[in-house]
């Protein structure tokens, strides 16, 4: 039997509900097959963006919470329903087609009868997380800074492009840094024309150094550096500078190095553990960079991540930024910089880390603090704090 774009669907989205990347997923499944890919890609990322609303939908329309397979296929069949262009009857018999697919002929009356039920029902809550699809505990962090007007544009659904950086003039919707390219215009380029790297990664790096830095040989160390976007960022940046580049993990120093090879970058590699005091750093680097592990809840493009992230995640997180940003304070030369960076939208883990760095360390005052907004900036939700210790 032929597999369906259905199929192929629920089996990526099986994957991620079983504690998958999505990102990792979707690609690799892409490059094995040649058709429907846009369609996979959006009905794919469509219904984990819309997780938590279909999960709301499907408990007012069902007795009992249904077990994974009919979950999955459930929720694809109501985006279709919901939330795309197919027709009403393509959709329900697309979705009773991938019933029988997956050897559950015994659900498929279920699954029909449920997708039927749909039709006649409208979501009518007042809840902000269910008509954003977004937990309700990250809600509940976000109005306690934020009003639900500024919330809903956060939440505002954007088409997932790609943002790429080239010395080619490409003809695509430019960025002030970049390009914004579908997966299909991305898959008609030379791969020796392009890098990936996020628009907000790019503001990010571009805010860690001032003026005065870019005429200096700036001495620098990047603390987590891995993937390496920003590190051979910055070093194009700073052609002069000496850049360690560190990570804990040994494999993920091998995607820095394989990195800055592709990009002719050339930057010194080390092994280290952020939250462990190394003595042989010791107020010797102008420029200390940490982009530290976060809960990545400014990155829409990764909607697994708004699935998996758990409330308790954020006061450990929030620990290991500390302890990496204050660590990281005792290699900063007097009068140099230390910048502190994530790809959250929660103040948990950005200035109230700051906030509680400064009252500890009153060598250090703040230079500058910026938060970027997917729908105010065209990019991910980010965060950067520059300070300066004092001499």
């Amino acid at each position: 039997m032929v597999q369906t774009s259905e199929k192929i669907i629920y089996e990526l989205l099986f994957k991620v509900f079983s504690g998958g990347y999505s990102g990792i997923i979707l690609n690799k499944t892409l490059e094995n097959i040649q058709n429907d890919k846009a369609y996979i890609t959006r009905v794919f990322y469509g219904v984990l963006e819309k997780n938590i609303q279909l999960d709301y939908i499907i408990e007012k329309l069902t007795t009992k919470r249904p077990k994974k397979p009919a979950l999955i296929i459930l929720k694809i069949g109501l985006y279709l329903l919901r939330y795309s262009n197919t027709p009403k009857h393509s959709a329900i018999d697309k979705i009773v087609n991938l019933t029988k697919q997956i050897g559950k002929n015994d659900l498929a009356g279920f699954i029909n009868a449920v997708l039927r039920k749909s039709l006649e029902y409208s979501v009518q809550t007042s809840d902000l997380a269910i008509n954003l699809s977004v937990s309700s505990w990250i809600i509940d962090l976000l109005q306690k800074h934020y009003d639900d007007e500024f919330i809903k544009r956060m939440f505002e659904i954007t088409e997932y492009r790609t943002h790429v950086r080239s010395n080619k003039a490409l003809n695509f919707d430019k960025t002030e840094l970049g390009y914004l390219v579908t997966k299909e215009q991305l898959d008609t380029l030379d791969k020796s024309d392009y890098t990936i790297m996020s628009l907000s990664s790019m503001l990010v790096v571009k805010n860690y150094i001032s003026n005065l830095e870019k005429t200096k040989n700036i001495n620098t160390l990047d603390l987590c550096a891995a993937p390496g976007g920003k590190a051979v960022y910055l070093k194009e940046l700073l052609p002069n500078a000496k850049i360690i580049a560190c990570d804990i993990h040994a494999h993920r120093l091998d995607l820095i190095k394989g990195y800055a090879k592709k990009m002719g970058a050339e930057i010194e590699l080390r092994q280290n553990d952020a939250t462990i005091f190394n003595p042989e750093w010791v107020n010797n680097f102008d420029l200390v960079i940490c982009d530290v592990p976060c809960s990545g809840l400014g990155v829409r493009q990764k909607p697994d991540v708004f699935i998996n992230r758990k409330k308790e995640d954020i006061p450990i997180l929030n620990k290991l930024q500390f302890d990496i940003l204050n660590t990281a304070s005792k290699y900063v030369k007097a009068g140099g910089a230390l910048c502190y960076s994530t790809c959250t939208i929660l103040k948990e883990e950005n200035e109230e880390i700051i906030e509680k760095f400064l009252k500890a360390n009153r060598g250090f005052a703040l230079e500058k603090m910026i938060n970027l907004y997917s729908h105010e900036h065209n990019s991910d939700g980010f965060f950067v704090a520059k300070t300066i210790r004092k001499h």
